[in-house]
């Protein structure tokens, strides 16, 4: 059962060694003499193996206490106190019950207690994919024990249902707190075991109190460490569960101590419903920002955890909003790889300042291209204008003025262009779906709306806002001072029906002097032509229109960019 004979197949034992097996009379010195071979053996034996991967199957296979970094946990039973005050008789044997299984899996899981305080458990892993597998296997488990009879009358004990009859909750539920860092050991002088002070410990119980029972949070370091790992924070699935790798939710950044710590939920596939019953998070403080996955337009109304369940409301309307940095690259190539990633830096500051402002939600950004979505379109349309103005603003370096596509230019004593441009691309339209991005747990959306988004920013120049007439027309009211400009019916690549798109003009003069084609034009878009694409002569078969998620809409982004 030794994880790191396991991995090497050396369970048999060690040719020219002692056999693990073996009875000795030197006790400890022959194990720790065998141990040390062992670790010989198995690097000469699996030399391809990486360094990484040999040190955490070490670490697990020592038992012993993490030292320096570790993955903490923090757990508590969720209305612990009123149900000893109700019950403490029951009360008593299930806490006993629930204290078995911790330490059950807390064995499974390589983990180290480091002490509890009544119902509490402070625990220490070396590997935070074993921590988080350890708080999943915890809700799985804790719903499959035998609670003694009583205890599931009580409002925090009672089994509880999703709409379709699936089970959510059963018994006890545990809240835990996950963080991964450095870490002071020390010995305590009564019990004489390992305990541990220093950043991840106070990050641990901090992120602790977030939670409400039935959750798991870990901060963002847990998650910089897991992303890329989910499928080994599976835990142990039943055979009745689904066998997919955990869900990842974004709760925000929240304010610990003096730092700013992004804090994420993970839940089990099956048991993903809970984070719909449970969204409101527990005792924190409010988040810095609107960031998390809850904050997003419609994402309480249409997500994938709930699948075709029908008593779920239909999403709502949105609005995307594609934005880029205009010939970014050109800009980079011509002022160097260090003044670009400033003058980068300095453009998406100005994206997530309106966003903040106009209400905004950022789905995902790469290389200076967003995806955000709206609630409401005015708020998308007073943000791409703001932009606009913001970045003209912006204190760029003299070397980006420079350049023929970021220079400062002026008309009628008004500044109608100086610094990056940017792209905007908007549509209103209703999502297929809305998910937690697989690897980010933030909102992703689904629908043609996406695609035509990104397809209309493509379609514009820069410091170009371009949007469907209709819905301009449909916001509008008297004492907007924004107005439009028709640039007429458009095809759009991959879209079967023309477009009427106008682009969007702000009070600001250089909206106005601004000189952009009356017909958009790219790769991806082009004027509607009656003889071409009117009805009778278009081609027999038409490609499907994709219903785009995040991250094929960024590429595409990028590429009309």
């Amino acid at each position: 059962t030794n994880p790191i004979l396991r991995t090497i197949g050396l369970e048999g034992g060690i040719p020219g060694t002692f056999n693990t097996k073996e009875k000795s009379n030197h006790g400890t010195k022959v194990h720790f003499w065998v141990w040390k071979h062992v670790k010989i053996a198995a690097r000469e034996k699996i030399k391809g193996l990486p360094e990484h991967d040999l040190r955490r199957q070490e670490n697990r296979a020592s038992r012993q206490p993490p030292t320096r970094t570790a993955s903490v946990i923090f757990t508590d039973v969720e209305g612990s106190t009123e149900l000893w005050e109700a019950m403490p008789e029951i009360m008593g044997q299930a806490i006993e019950a629930h204290d078995t299984l911790m330490r059950q899996l807390l064995h499974v899981h390589y983990g180290y207690e480091i002490t509890t305080e009544g119902d509490a458990f402070m625990m220490a892993f070396h590997e935070p994919e074993d921590a988080v597998a350890f708080g999943l296997d915890l809700h799985r488990r804790l719903m499959k024990v035998d609670w003694p009879k009583g205890l599931l009358s009580a409002p925090k004990a009672a089994p509880v249902m999703d709409s379709m009859g699936n089970l959510l909750f059963k018994g006890l539920r545990v809240r835990c707190g996950i963080a991964t860092g450095a870490v002071k050991m020390f010995q305590d002088d009564m019990t004489k075991r390992v305990m541990y002070t220093g950043e991840a410990y106070d990050r641990a119980a901090a992120v602790s109190e977030l939670p409400n029972g039935g959750q798991v949070f870990i901060d963002g370091d847990t998650y910089d460490s897991i992303a890329g790992a989910l499928a080994s924070c599976r835990g142990n699935p039943g055979p009745d569960e689904e066998a997919s790798n955990p869900i990842v939710v974004d709760e925000g950044v929240y304010k610990m101590g003096d730092a700013a710590v992004p804090v994420f939920q993970v839940v089990s596939s099956h048991l993903a419903a809970r984070t719909v019953k449970l969204q409101a998070v527990g005792n924190g403080d409010d988040p810095l920002a609107t960031t998390a996955y809850w904050h997003a337009p419609g994402a309480t109304s249409s997500y994938r955890l709930w699948k075709s369940d029908p008593s779920m409301p239909p999403c709502p309307p949105v609005v995307i909003v594609f934005i880029c940095a205009f010939k970014f690259k050109k800009v980079d190539e011509a002022v160097g790889k260090t003044k670009g990633s400033v003058c980068l830096n300095r453009f998406c500051k100005c994206v997530r300042s309106c966003l903040v402002r106009f209400n905004g939600y950022l789905c995902q950004e790469d290389h200076g291209c967003f995806m955000t979505v709206f609630g409401r379109a005015e708020d998308a349309i007073l943000m791409c204008i703001e932009l606009n103005i913001c970045l003209m603003k912006e204190d760029w370096s003299p070397e980006v003025l420079a350049c023929p596509e970021t220079q400062e230019v002026v008309e009628q004593d008004c500044i109608i262009w100086r610094g990056l441009r940017a792209k905007c691309g908007m549509y209103e339209g209703t999502p297929t779906s809305i998910e937690p991005h697989k690897t980010t747990g933030r909102a992703d959306y689904f629908g043609p709306l996406v695609n035509r988004a990104a397809r209309f920013m493509g379609a514009a120049g820069g410091g170009q806002i371009v949007a469907e007439k209709s819905l301009l027309a449909r916001v509008h009211k008297a004492e907007y001072d924004w107005k439009w400009k028709e640039n007429g019916l458009h095809i759009f690549k991959g879209v079967s029906d023309p477009f009427d798109v106008c682009t969007v003009l702000g009070s600001h003069p250089a909206f106005h002097l601004r000189q952009f084609p009356d017909k958009l034009s790219s790769a991806k878009a082009r004027p509607y032509d009656p003889a071409v694409d009117g009805k009778g002569t278009e081609p027999a078969e038409k490609a499907p229109e994709t219903g785009y998620g995040v991250n094929v809409a960024l590429e595409d982004a990028l590429d009309d960019a």
